[in-house]
């Protein structure tokens, strides 16, 4: 049964994968964790090894285990409406993840 104890909490992910264990501890106690990915998906989504050895975007055995239990967001914050939605999440958000972001 998974834990409630951090339901109430929402944290922003935007570390590489360098640090993406934390997130996912943060997640599997209960807190909403969102992941914050360019365009085209963070780099840890391309990590080998692949499921099956087959490629993909939600494939990588690296993305699976340190991502599972968070929601995703692409954002381009090149872009004036993304960039507003940034500033939305960040103003919700309870914590912020940044180690090894750059």
């Amino acid at each position: 049964m998974p834990t409630t104890a951090l339901e109430d909490i929402r944290v922003l992910d935007l570390a590489d994968e360098s640090a993406s264990l934390a997130g996912r501890i943060l997640a599997d106690l209960g807190a909403e964790v969102i992941l914050v990915e360019p365009p085209g998906g963070a780099p840890h989504r391309s990590l080998e090894p692949f499921l099956d050895d087959q490629p993909g975007t939600e494939r990588s055995y690296h993305h699976l285990y340190y991502n599972a239990n968070k929601r995703s967001v692409t954002l381009d914050l090149g872009a004036e409406a993304d960039r507003e939605r940034f500033r939305e999440l960040v103003q919700s958000a309870d914590a912020i993840i940044m180690l090894g972001a750059t």
